[in-house]
């Protein structure tokens, strides 16, 4: 599907356009509008810039950024406007590691904590009251 597909089209001011094939060189700012096309709201990077503004991320983000995967959260910051782009990108992909699946015996341990620690926790708040 081409931006021009999209139903959207004409009234949209997202900066970022999942469809456009310039949105490699585009920037978005939390302020700014977000796609609210039906069809792309289970895109990843869609789904980031949401999960920024809640996190109320200052500076500006790319796709690239908003492609990562990591994990965002309050405090989360972009890069500044104000320097040069190339040395923030390069500290900022750094600083924010590809999020990655966890072994299966990982999970394991997961599940165990949470078990000891909150089930067990539930349980004994079940039989005082």
């Amino acid at each position: 599907m081409k931006t021009e597909e999209c139903r959207r089209f004409d009234d949209c001011s997202a900066p970022i356009c999942p469809l456009d094939e310039t949105k490699y060189k585009a920037i978005w700012y939390t302020d700014e509008e977000i796609c609210v096309a039906q069809a792309q709201n289970q895109i990843p990077q869609v789904y980031a810039q949401r999960k920024l503004i809640r996190a109320k991320a200052e500076g500006y983000f790319t796709w690239d950024m908003l492609s990562r995967g990591c994990q965002i959260r309050k405090g989360i910051q972009g890069l500044d406007p104000d320097r040069p782009e190339e040395d923030q990108l390069e500290r900022w992909m750094n600083a924010h590691p590809l999020s990655r699946e966890l072994s299966d015996e990982e999970r394991a341990v997961m599940r165990e904590r949470f078990e000891t620690n909150v089930l067990s926790k539930q349980k004994e708040a079940s039989s005082i009251g």
